[in-house]
Formats: C-alpha cells, structure tokens, sequence
C-alpha cells in the first residue's frame, strides 16, 4: 500500500515539474524572442530596395589617410557602402563594439545576429554597437542586395577586395582601421565571425569584472604546447 501511494505521488512529482518546465521555457522564449531567427526576412530582402538611404565611403582614399602606403592591396572600387549607423552610434556612446567578419552571401545568418545584437534596451545599457565587414563579391546580384542591406541598416562595411578566405587578414587589418578612426570611445572589441553564437551577458559581464587598462589588451584562449601547422592548404 506504501509503496503504491509512493509511485503515486512520484507521478504526481513528475507531472508538476513537466508543467513547471514547459512554464518556463514557454516564459523563455517570450522573453528572448529578439533572438529567434527572423523568418520574415525574405520579405525585408524584397523590401530593400525601398530603402532611399544611400551611404557610402570611398575605401582607397579613407585607408590611406596618414599613410603613404597601405600594407594590404586594394582595388580601385570607388565608393562603396559603409556602416553609417554604426559609426554615428560609435561616436556617441559606444563602450563595445561587435566585430563581424561576414561573408557577403550570408544575409541570413547577419540578419540572426542583428535580431540578437541589435536589442535596444541591452545594447543602450552595455553601450555596445555592432558592425559586419565583408568584401567584394563577384556575383552583381548579391553584391546590389548587399548594398541595399546596408542602406536598410547602416551596419555593413564593405571592405575594397575579393572576399575570400585567404584575404581574412586584410579583412580584419583594414577592418580595425576602419573601427579606430570611427569609434574612438569604444574600449573592447569583440571580434565574431558570422556562423558563432555568443552569450552577450556572460560577456558583458566578463568584461565588466575587468577594469580598462590604458595597456593593450587581448582576451583569448590560448593553446600551449600546440603543434604549429605549416601545410598552406590548412585552415
């Protein structure tokens, strides 16, 4: 009889801390909704186009401003989009910045990231902005939505040579030059490709345990004893 009333109200445990989960996780994903993927995106894709703000810059006069020469080629685009929005909200207030290396074509996954990064109220209260840089692209129709995503959202820098996996260290160099002369107050950068997630309030906090130094720093893991790879073909 024990035993029965014992499986009993075992089961009665379990049912409530089913009901109290699907609570919760249904309560979660209210709350954090920003950060679901944003499935009307073909429909923003389409609406691009009536975006009437244009902003660009011209990448082969701006990278050599104080400097003779440029440590990376570039080729002769003329004026390509920049992130206007970005820079302006730099300016102001910004602490972080979110650094994105992106590919052109990947539309969806900036538009994920931008649903998570791009939330008002956290990013007013860390003071963090987010920019994405990619580079040319040799198919015109991705390039031209590019350009319009862009001008919708003042977040892309489109950096003047070939996006490709060898040119990541251009994309990165010019990438911080760019971040350097358009958001001085910023105090870390948070560097992120495009297929990774972050959990922004552990790094918002992480980064606010660690007082500003006037020294350089670099947050990162790092590999002792590793081997070092010298086959050209590995990533």
């Amino acid at each position: 009889m024990a035993h029965r009333r014992y499986r009993i109200y075992r089961g009665i445990l379990w049912i409530l801390i089913a009901i109290i989960a699907t609570i919760t996780y249904i309560h979660t994903l209210r709350r954090h909704k920003k950060c679901a993927p944003p499935f009307s995106y073909a429909v923003q894709l389409r609406n691009f186009a009536n975006s009437t703000s244009r902003k660009f810059w011209n990448p082969g006069e701006v990278l050599r401003l104080g400097h003779e020469g440029l440590p990376f080629p570039v080729e002769e685009t003329g004026d390509l989009p920049t992130a206007h929005n970005t820079a302006s909200t730099c300016k102001k207030r910004s602490k972080y910045i979110f650094f994105v290396n992106s590919t052109p074509g990947n539309f969806y996954r900036r538009a994920i990231m931008r649903s998570c990064l791009s939330n008002t109220n956290f990013s007013m209260y860390y003071r963090w902005t987010t920019v994405f840089f990619v580079g040319l692209s040799a198919d015109s129709a991705t390039a031209k939505q590019v350009e319009e995503e862009a001008a919708q959202h003042g977040d892309v820098v489109v950096l003047p040579f070939q996006d490709s996996f060898t040119n990541r260290t251009f994309k990165f160099v010019y990438g911080m030059k760019w971040t350097i002369e358009n958001c001085p107050s910023t105090e870390y950068v948070v560097k992120l490709d495009d297929d990774m997630v972050v959990n922004v309030s552990m790094v918002m906090n992480y980064l606010r345990a660690h007082s500003t130094s006037e020294k350089l720093e670099c947050h990162c893991n790092v590999y002792k004893n590793a081997l070092v790879v010298r086959d050209v073909k590995s990533k």
